[in-house]
């Protein structure tokens, strides 16, 4: 390596990655992977497909089911992660669908998709906390104008 290059000054230092980084925003998208972890880990998943495999699925049309899962998605991907919602959802989805003999895209490529409908709270996404922390805008303001 050439002297001029180990002489050179940092571009970033770690005093301006710690004043400056949104450190929530880090542990609020490692929480959702924690959590996904943590389901699969302690058998939830599992006990999930087997309850709702339970509910005799399988007679209902395949678009009706994937609308459920829509709205069900939808609505718990505005008060949590989004991360931590598809983490979670997708593999039980995944399971589900080859449980009850369909492939399993029919399922989780709606899920996931709509995982990225979140607009209410700054919870919900990445971009939405990172907002949060940056402006002035209050939690309320957010629900008012994101929903």
């Amino acid at each position: 390596m050439s002297q001029s290059l180990q002489n050179a000054p940092s571009l970033i230092t770690w005093r301006l990655i710690e004043t400056k980084m949104c450190w929530g925003v880090i542990f609020l998208l490692g929480g959702g992977f924690a959590l996904a972890k943590a389901s699969v880990n302690s058998g939830l998943s599992e006990l999930m497909v087997i309850q709702l495999n339970k509910m005799n699925l399988e007679s209902w049309p395949t678009w009706l089911m994937s609308f459920v899962i829509c709205f069900v998605t939808v609505t718990i991907t505005n008060i949590a992660s989004n991360t931590a919602t598809a983490n979670v959802l997708v593999p039980i989805l995944a399971k589900m669908a080859v449980t009850m003999c369909i492939n399993p895209i029919y399922l989780t490529l709606p899920a996931g998709v709509v995982c990225s409908y979140a607009f209410a709270l700054p919870v919900a996404t990445a971009p939405n906390a990172i907002v949060l922390v940056h402006s002035t805008m209050k939690t309320t303001d957010m629900m008012r104008l994101g929903s």
